[in-house]
């Protein structure tokens, strides 16, 4: 698309490192979700290296990471996501920056159940929960029902499923 094309090109000189780095995460997104899984590739390898310079922010850092999950499960990489999970959690743990702590663990999940990983699902579900229990964004509670219904699916549990499909809040 044209506006790829101009913010590729704009991507290339920007000199503030925290906004390249934005854009460099809406460009893989962008990629990832037109199909263009090498164009999202290529966008993400240099992401990645500008993501690590010493000079990014947590939260950059933190945001590169899920973005990089994403990219995992949209190419069905499970190592790939894993390792951009936990590297992500761990530089959220270091910073003390959770926002996005929901969002990773979500890929976290979304690999695990991509790869049919059920228990490694579980540990997944099991800490989200917890968070999504004590922060309340409403979103992040329908991110997790929505997840537990495909879950409670692949586990052959359909009643389940239709369940979490409707329940409003994390039960505690």
């Amino acid at each position: 698309s044209r506006w790829a094309a101009r913010a590729r090109k704009l991507w290339r000189c920007i000199k503030d490192i925290e906004l390249r780095v934005r854009l460099g995460y809406v460009l893989v997104l962008y990629h990832d979700w037109m199909g263009r899984l090498p164009a999202a590739t290529t966008t993400m390898e240099a992401l990645r290296e500008l993501a690590d310079r010493r000079d990014v922010s947590p939260f950059s850092r933190i945001a590169t990471r899920f973005v990089e999950g994403h990219h995992g499960f949209m190419c069905a990489d499970d190592s790939l996501g894993a390792e951009a999970v936990a590297d992500g959690l761990a530089v959220a743990e270091r910073s003390g920056v959770h926002v996005l702590d929901p969002s990773l663990i979500a890929d976290g999940i979304y690999l695990s159940l991509g790869h049919g990983d059920l228990p490694r699902a579980d540990g997944y579900f099991a800490r989200m929960a917890g968070i999504v229990t004590h922060i309340g964004r409403p979103g992040d509670h329908a991110h997790f029902h929505a997840l537990a219904g495909w879950r409670a699916l692949l586990a052959g549990d359909t009643a389940r499923a239709s369940r979490s499909r409707r329940s409003p809040r994390v039960r505690r």
